[in-house]
């Protein structure tokens, strides 16, 4: 299913730019209007589920909701200085003079809280939990290789940045949207289309590479219990808006860690070849009961290589990876200093 976008506006220029823009994504099917009659025919006539339209499209009639009846979300395109009394009531509002982006993003948000059909596609993403049981190890380093990597491959993949004191932020930052607060607060919420709502609040940094920021607050993050976490993890796979779902978790075995071990369909280990990192390794690796479990699912990748497999602890998971020591990020892009690390064996993902 595809959002059926109508555009009207007397401004040609602005129509054909928003129109071209908005139909590079490829759930938007758009119509324009520049005659306020064939607007106001195709109103009645028609059915749209987003329409944006300027004030001078009113044409000096007072319309109101009532004139948009076969219409799901209609929008006042909102030019700053403009009087709240010109405005019809009762709808909502855009501002016109953004990055189209921004008004994509606003649209999927407002068409997924009142939708009731949706855009699910029926399938599932692969979840994949990049994991440490030390601190230190590059892993989310490696997690943004992975999702970067899995994208360029065709896979279009979401960076989900799961950590209590998340680093993500440094490097990739939100873009303004919503992130990890107003997902998480819609999904509790229980009302709309969650998959819409994820398109609206992650933020596309390549192509094929999407980020959903972390939460704003610490103790947001903190008082989010490892079962709401499991349940919004389970939601956004479940919209199959990603082939992919990439998800940076926190060092530790905490109950929220483990159910997200537990949710995901692959475990990528990450370690490095310090005494400290391999005791941990060794002690984690030890625990028979959620090898059991999640065994069969884990791979590794051994970051910080410097060609002594010894110094890796002995354990029967495959590598999909070896990375040598790449230096410090510094202030270069987080996207050119993935692209320089050695490529993962991410075939066993597909």
């Amino acid at each position: 299913m595809n959002i059926r976008v109508a555009i009207a506006d007397r401004d040609e220029v602005y129509l054909e730019r928003l129109g071209e823009g908005l139909q590079k994504n490829s759930d938007i099917i758009c119509t324009r209007y520049s005659e306020p009659g064939a607007f106001s025919h195709a109103l009645k006539n028609r059915k749209f589920d987003v329409v944006l339209f300027d004030t001078s499209m009113l044409d000096g009639q007072s319309w109101g909701v009532s004139d948009f009846a076969n219409v799901t979300v209609p929008v006042v395109l909102y030019r700053e200085g403009m009087e709240t009394a010109d405005l019809p009531t009762g709808m909502e509002r855009i501002a016109k003079y953004q990055r189209i982006s921004g008004i994509y993003r606003a649209i999927v948000d407002l068409f997924a809280s009142k939708s009731k059909s949706g855009l699910e596609s029926g399938q599932s993403s692969t979840v994949i939990a990049v994991f440490s049981p030390a601190g230190g190890t590059g892993k989310s380093t490696v997690a943004f290789k992975l999702a970067r990597q899995l994208a360029a491959a065709g896979r279009r993949s979401l960076y989900l940045c799961a950590e209590d004191v998340p680093g993500a932020e440094a490097f990739v930052p939100a873009g303004g949207a919503g992130g990890m607060d107003e997902l998480y607060s819609f999904v509790m919420d229980g009302q709309g289309d969650v998959g819409l709502k994820l398109e609206a609040c992650a933020v596309e940094i390549s192509p094929g590479l999407s980020y959903l920021a972390p939460f704003g607050n610490l103790m947001d993050a903190n008082d989010t219990s490892a079962q709401s976490m499991a349940n919004l993890l389970e939601k956004v796979a479940g919209t199959g808006r990603f082939s992919c779902v990439v998800v940076d978790m926190s060092t530790g075995l905490s109950e929220k860690n483990r159910l997200i071990l537990t949710q995901a369909d692959h475990v990528v280990l990450v370690e490095k070849p310090d005494p400290c990192t391999q005791a941990k390794m060794r002690r984690f690796l030890g625990q028979y009961n959620m090898m059991e479990d999640y065994g069969p699912k884990m791979v590794r990748v051994q970051n910080f290589d410097i060609g002594k497999e010894q110094l890796f602890a002995s354990c029967p998971y495959p590598v999909i990876g070896r990375i040598p020591f790449a230096g410090t990020m510094g202030e270069e892009n987080m996207l050119s200093f993935a692209d320089r690390l050695l490529d993962l064996d991410i075939s066993r993902f597909f």
